[in-house]
């Protein structure tokens, strides 16, 4: 008998011989929403397993006739080793295609074969491997080799994806080209079309202190793991380099932190409207390349962690104040709350450089637009369509407008770096008092606790501040800033914000200058104590800290 190498896998003329004659193979092949039972072209085929690799280590399967699997899927197969002893992953064990030069009839496939880009390997007892259909070429069926005896469970024809999942049952998926199980285990390349990225992570109990790195072309990307946050999303193409990526795991620590990394294509709805946001972690949304945005005037995202959360990147300050300046008088600037100003009103006044707003106030908006017939602007009304589509608000059948689920943050690229950082923590944390009840009682328990004489400085400083002008009575806005100007920097700088920037303000300087100097001989203690408190509980809860809501960071490789 001859044996396998590396290189290629010879079928023995015997075995071919013995099934000239259609038989039917006890496997059936699943796709889409129907199945078919396979041909069996040799006799360990007809059971679907290798019980004896000294009689014939091999299977062989063709499709059936007027088969022809589709572009961008794959063959996935279930295995299952027979042996009784443990597994030993140093087996050899060979999975590819049969294409119609490998055949000399129809049910007789030639006496030597040398396939090409197959997929090679075992990792556990029970296992499954899924190997891309080649483009151009279309296969008419696939020959599994093993050392040791196995029984092909499952077979079906799947969407194509590259990557590894080691939970449940482990999964393997190939690119076309193949390769081995160890190699796809440390590094493979991600293909140039649209695709995502799911980092799969091990959700185990007090995680929010570990990491995971990954390189992806020039860059490093570590991962915190927070609590129930059992996957986040990368895109490729947000990288640096122009070429394919090879993503390299590192472990963190002694415990494997990466249970699993698959690349799928991305649905072309997803990569052609703004309507679709592209859900990524906010660390990603900062320095996200501009040249990738869908349109040129803004982007969307969603917020992976809390999906209800959309975050709007807009080109400039201009095209910001197109979608949301409006919106700020109505919500939010003195002498305007719940009415909708002309464009000559407000086209010389100061909007805002970042935004936050609740599904209520984002309803209460174009519903009131709606009553009074006004005329908002393009973007205004592209709005409208993009909240309507996330379910932020609802437009129901009598034509009215109510409040959905959810909130949105808007930030500038003609914002600063630092800046754009720490309007993403500002609003971000506004965004999740917004949705999440529980924070909300916090926050509210949280500032009922503060120092007095701190506090007042912070009302006072919210009532004499122009651009600012909050209303005390409005107890939800204000305990909803309180733990933003406390929180979106992180704990070793919540100090110097009140001591070298809020106290230093002309205006609160002037009308009092008492308060101020109490921040100053206190070095604002009584904001560092709540933001302790509050930061403790956002890290417990979500993994983030003060100044950060993101998991993710990136940043060149050495």
């Amino acid at each position: 008998m001859r044996k396998i190498n590396r290189l290629f896998v010879v079928l023995f003329s015997f075995m071919c011989f013995s099934c000239s004659a259609h038989k039917e193979s006890i496997l059936r092949l699943s796709c889409e929403n129907s199945n078919f039972l396979l041909r069996a072209l040799n006799a360990n085929a007809e059971k679907s397993e290798i019980a004896d690799t000294q009689k014939s280590p091999y299977l062989y399967y063709g499709f059936p006739e007027d088969f022809s699997p589709t572009d961008d899927t794959a063959l996935q197969i279930q295995v299952l080793t027979l042996s009784q002893s443990d597994f030993d992953e140093k087996e050899t064990f060979y999975f590819g295609f049969l294409y119609k030069e490998n055949f000399k009839s129809k049910n007789k496939l030639n006496t030597t074969i040398s396939p090409t880009n197959f997929a090679s390997g075992l990792y556990s007892k029970k296992c499954v491997l899924s190997l891309a259909v080649p483009k151009n070429k279309k296969p008419e069926g696939f020959f599994v080799y093993s050392s040791v005896p196995v029984r092909i469970e499952k077979a079906a024809f799947v969407e194509s994806k590259t990557g590894w999942l080691l939970q449940g049952t482990p999964w393997f998926g190939f690119s076309e080209k193949g390769g081995s199980l160890k190699t796809l285990l440390s590094s493979f390349e991600l293909p140039r079309a649209a695709v995502k990225l799911s980092v799969h992570l091990n959700n185990a109990e007090k995680t929010s202190s570990r990491y995971s790195t990954l390189a992806l072309n020039n860059d490093v990307v570590t991962i915190r793991h927070a609590p129930n946050q059992s996957v986040v999303t990368l895109y490729p193409s947000v990288f640096r380099s122009a070429d394919d990526a090879a993503v390299f795991v590192k472990r963190a620590g002694e415990e494997d932190c990466v249970t699993g990394l698959i690349c799928e294509k991305i649905l072309p709805s997803d990569t052609s409207s703004p309507l679709v946001p592209i859900a990524t972690d906010p660390g990603m949304i900062e320095n996200w390349p501009q040249n990738l945005w869908r349109r040129n005037d803004f982007e969307v995202f969603s917020w992976e962690q809390f999906p209800s959360i959309l975050f709007f990147d807009t080109a400039d300050y201009e095209i910001q104040d197109r979608l949301f300046k409006r919106l700020a008088f109505y919500t939010e600037k003195a002498g305007y709350r719940g009415t909708l100003p002309a464009d000559s009103v407000i086209e010389n006044q100061h909007g805002y450089n970042a935004h936050d707003y609740r599904a209520e106030s984002l309803a209460g908006f174009f519903e009131l637009a709606r009553k009074e017939n006004f005329p908002l602007n393009d973007y205004e009304n592209l709005l409208c369509e993009i909240l309507t589509g996330h379910g932020i608000i609802v437009k129901n059948a009598d034509g009215s407008i109510t409040a959905g689920q959810g909130a949105l943050v808007s930030i500038s690229r003609e914002s600063t770096t630092y800046l754009r950082n720490k309007f993403i923590a500002h609003e971000g944390l506004h965004c999740l008092f917004f949705i999440d009840e529980d924070f909300r009682e916090k926050v509210r328990e949280v500032y009922e606790r503060t120092d007095e004489r701190s506090l007042a400085f912070l009302l006072r400083y919210f009532t004499v501040t122009s651009d600012l002008n909050y209303d005390l009575r409005d107890t939800y806005l204000i305990q909803n800033e309180f733990m933003a100007y406390i929180m979106q920097q992180p704990l070793y700088e919540v100090g110097e914000y009140f001591t070298k920037i809020l106290a230093t303000r002309k205006t609160i300087n002037r009308t009092d200058p008492d308060k101020v100097e109490y921040i100053l001989e206190t070095n604002a203690e009584g904001f560092v104590a709540s933001a302790k408190i509050l930061d403790e509980y956002i890290n417990k809860r979500w993994g983030y800290n003060a100044g950060r809501v993101s998991l993710v960071t990136r940043k060149p490789a050495k």
